[in-house]
């Protein structure tokens, strides 16, 4: 991960940009299956989501340089009484062989409280 701590505003829909690394070098998406996000906020709710949903909230933004965006699907995803989120990412080779990214520790967003 390129960036493990982001901050955002409560109630943004905002995207967030994340970059895939290994070993500090882009992760090349071109021949992956599709991508994933893991995230549970601070009272162990959890968030999935998988760029082969319907109407999808992760996107490739760049295959080649690692490059993902989740975009939240509604202004209830970020409130400050679940901060901080913590997550990562499942890549899949195939329809149901994954890696996670990170391996070692999760990345996350801290929400500020909207006044």
């Amino acid at each position: 991960m390129s960036q493990d701590t982001f901050t955002l505003r409560e109630a943004s829909t905002d995207p967030v940009d994340f970059q895939l690394l290994a070993d500090d070098v882009d992760i090349d998406l071109t021949s992956c299956h599709h991508v994933e996000m893991e995230m549970k906020d601070k009272r162990g709710n959890r968030y999935s989501y998988s760029s082969l949903d319907t109407s999808p909230a992760i996107s490739i933004t760049s295959e080649t340089e690692g490059k993902v965006r989740f975009s939240p699907p509604t202004e209830l995803i970020f409130l400050a009484t679940g901060s901080p989120y913590k997550g990562y990412w499942k890549v899949y080779s195939t329809a149901i062989v994954h890696y996670s990214v990170p391996e070692d520790r999760e990345w996350t967003i801290r929400v500020r409280e909207e006044f």
